[in-house]
């Protein structure tokens, strides 16, 4: 858990520190920082509200970074641990209080402001801190000077921080991340002041993202060992999906439809599994479509929100409907079944001019679109040729995952016609074993269903594929040796810009849900590219992420960076972690 929370913290650079007086504000002001791309907050003990907005906050948003602040004691650390926090940040360096939560694997962030105070919390063994307070104490010039004797150790800073002097300390590497109550300051929470809330949060990772990559932002660096000089990295990405996302209903596990009279309801999408999936790893991932404003609308909203992705570009419009996809999950020799019910949703029925991809695409690092959104009805592949566009435009990387869907094409255009359109625009393709030839109309002699893969074919085939559409950097291609509905042979291979790679190999024997699997892949093959330099690694990374996937109901993928990159380095025994 301590890994997972520091990569989510370090990524954002940015934790709202939170005073509460009223629990009820605890989940809309959540949902607030969810929408602002912040899926972390640092609740203080100063109210007798702290522990149950703890809770609520931990219930309605499992995946959110939810920590304890301003504790005092090991009693006020046993009730934040018991109503769900993650870490415990406390004003001062109490030994008592920092060996309790050590003992108990809790994650724990004591206040420090001098030389002695940092020794001593070297010495039980820590080596992130919270500088505070930060402004009062010295600010960044004293962290410099702290960190000459102490060259291991980095610092959360709070107190006296706000949008004027963030650059000061996101620039500096030796702050991990900047704590502050500016972005949800008592009187807007009083007010409910909800869409301020996320406005300020929003300017607050934009901030954090600028500064940490603007040209001369890593001059104190040369100041730091040598050893520890690292050339510049984004901390955090902000990447785009557009696309729908459904009501999934599904027969309980392995029934036929209807066997018994019940379905379970959850929801997916291709772009929003991606969308979360990323969200998981720590990278800021924006979903935008269009839903109902109702009760079924509201609920597709809520279950992408709480996964930390960023709602705030979703059109919530009067009418249409969410579309609806059923799912009956195979078994040995019987496959799985799906059938569409999504004719007239409101993303169907979208037009480009409903949305501003201009504005959305403007600090975009990223743009993902799949081929099933362009399939779903003209005006759909209409919004995905500008979305495209705008984040070219924009300077923003392109991926499209071809995704044939031969059920969706039936508005008089066949997957060719369009999709050979948009990977025009496209620089990074994603397929799995057939898409290529159906929605490019590029062959090769390959029978999905004969459960054997030929990587050479593979390689002749993407090289065709970057030769009749030279913007194309990188092609990735899923391999699923179909033995029966349970049993999967998984692997992938990678045209990229330094050599064609074929990835490990997995036996999947027992399969609890493929749904998904191909976004997860490419959710990997986004996150890969944009985090490692070793293309072979990114793409090892995706599939062991895709393959971790096929473990977990649902359409979303819910392994964290930490698990892929384990499994990637040999870890797949399925020891209990403890």
């Amino acid at each position: 858990m301590a890994e997972n929370l520091m990569n989510t913290i370090e990524k954002l650079g940015v934790v709202p520190v939170i005073v509460l007086k009223d629990a009820e504000k605890a989940v809309p002001l959540a949902e607030a920082l969810l929408d602002g791309g912040i899926p972390c907050i640092e609740v203080t003990f100063r109210t007798s509200a702290a522990e149950e907005s703890i809770r609520r906050i931990c219930k309605a948003y499992p995946q959110m970074m939810c920590g304890a602040g301003t504790v005092l004691s090991i009693e006020q650390a046993k009730k934040a641990i018991d109503a769900g926090a993650k870490f415990i940040v406390s004003p001062g360096l109490d030994e008592n209080l920092v060996r309790w939560c050590q003992e108990h694997d809790i994650p724990v962030f004591p206040g420090v402001c001098t030389a002695s105070e940092v020794q001593a919390a070297v010495g039980l063994g820590l080596n992130v801190l919270k500088f505070f307070p930060a402004e009062s104490s010295g600010g960044v010039k004293m962290i410099k000077d702290l960190c000459g004797p102490f060259p291991n150790v980095r610092f959360m800073t709070t107190g006296g921080i706000s949008m004027a002097n963030l650059a000061e300390y996101a620039k500096s590497p030796y702050v991990v991340a900047v704590g502050g109550s500016w972005m949800a300051k008592g009187d807007m929470i009083e007010k409910e002041d909800w869409q301020t809330i996320t406005g300020l949060c929003r300017q607050a990772v934009g901030a954090i993202h600028d500064f940490r990559n603007a040209k001369g932002c890593c001059c104190e660096a040369k100041d730091k060992p040598k050893a520890e000089q690292k050339p510049a990295e984004k901390s955090v990405h902000k990447i785009v999906t557009f696309g729908e996302i459904m009501l999934r209903l599904k027969s309980p596990e392995h029934e036929r439809f209807f066997q018994s009279p019940l379905l379970e309801a959850t929801f997916g999408g291709g772009e929003a599994n991606v969308a979360v999936s990323l969200s998981i790893f720590g990278e800021h991932a924006q979903f935008v479509t269009a839903l109902p404003k109702n009760a079924i609308g509201e609920g597709a909203l809520s279950e992408i929100r709480k996964h930390g992705v960023d709602v705030s570009r979703i059109n919530m419009v009067d009418g249409g409907r969410v579309g609806i996809y059923f799912l009956e999950t195979g078994a040995d020799q019987r496959p799985s079944l799906v059938v569409y019910d999504r004719a007239d949703s409101c993303i169907a029925k979208a037009k480009p001019s409903d949305f501003d991809f201009d504005a959305i695409m403007a600090d975009a690092d990223w743009f993902h679109v799949t081929g099933i959104t362009p399939a779903v009805s003209q005006s759909c592949a209409d919004c995905a040729l500008a979305a495209m566009k705008a984040a070219k435009k924009a300077g923003a990387k392109v991926s499209i995952d071809l995704n044939y869907r031969k059920k969706l094409w039936k508005y008089g255009k066949t997957a060719p016609e369009v999709m050979r359109e948009l990977t025009r625009y496209a620089d990074v393709i994603i397929a799995n074993e057939e898409d290529i030839q159906k929605c490019l109309d590029i062959s090769a002699p390959v029978d999905v269903t004969s459960g054997k893969i030929d990587t050479d074919v593979y390689k002749v085939l993407t090289a065709e594929v970057k030769k009749q559409f030279p913007n194309i950097t990188h092609v990735a291609v899923s391999l699923r040796e179909s033995k029966s509905a349970d049993r999967n042979g998984w692997s992938a291979a990678l045209n990229g810009k330094t050599g064609f790679y074929h990835s490990r190999h997995y036996e999947m024997n027992d399969i609890v849900d493929r749904v998904g699997g191909g976004d997860s892949f490419a959710a990997g093959i986004i996150f890969g590219l944009l985090n490692y330099e070793d293309e072979e690694f990114a793409l090892n990374f995706a599939v062991a992420s895709s393959a971790l996937k096929h473990t977990i109901p649902g359409d979303f993928n819910l392994t964290r960076r930490s698990e892929v990159e384990a499994l990637c380095k040999g870890d797949g025994s399925g020891r209990v972690q403890r």
